[in-house]
């Protein structure tokens, strides 16, 4: 089932990621690559919240600088430093999950399902939040053309 995320009070404002095994395959790299393999040790906003269910409005703020370092730091790694699973970072899935094929580097991998940048379309789903008071939710959503 693909990843839906959306601001809650206004649910045209949404991004869709994609299966349940590329969403996660986002946040395994931030949490091998840039943490050290200690699940929001640096980005506890993100990782702790935004990767479960729901981003409160008062951590909006907090999480949108989270993903301004994120982006930043995933662009100095190149795309093949993607981790599928977290603590085996060596596993490749079993087949395409997605991932933009014509990468450079991690920041540019992960986009959404119409091809849109992910890291920028969360961002932009936490600063319309912002603005309209509003939670950022994350959910799994049936839908038969998305594996």
């Amino acid at each position: 089932m693909p990843i839906k995320v959306w601001v809650q009070d206004d649910s045209k404002h949404s991004c869709t990621v994609g299966s349940f095994a590329y969403g996660n395959a986002f946040f395994a790299t931030v949490c091998t690559r840039l943490e050290d393999g200690v699940w929001g040790s640096r980005f506890p906003m993100v990782m702790n919240y935004l990767s479960w269910f729901r981003t409160e409005v008062e951590w909006l703020s907090q999480a949108l600088l989270e993903l301004e370092v994120i982006k930043r730091e995933l662009s100095a790694l190149p795309a093949s430093d993607v981790v599928w699973v977290v603590d085996l970072p060596e596993v490749k899935p079993p087949y395409d999950v997605g991932g933009d094929s014509e990468a450079v580097n991690l920041a540019e991998f992960f986009t959404t399902v119409d091809g849109k940048n992910l890291i920028d379309e969360l961002m932009d789903l936490l600063a319309y939040g912002q603005q309209i008071d509003s939670h950022v939710l994350k959910n799994y959503v049936y839908d038969p053309y998305i594996d």
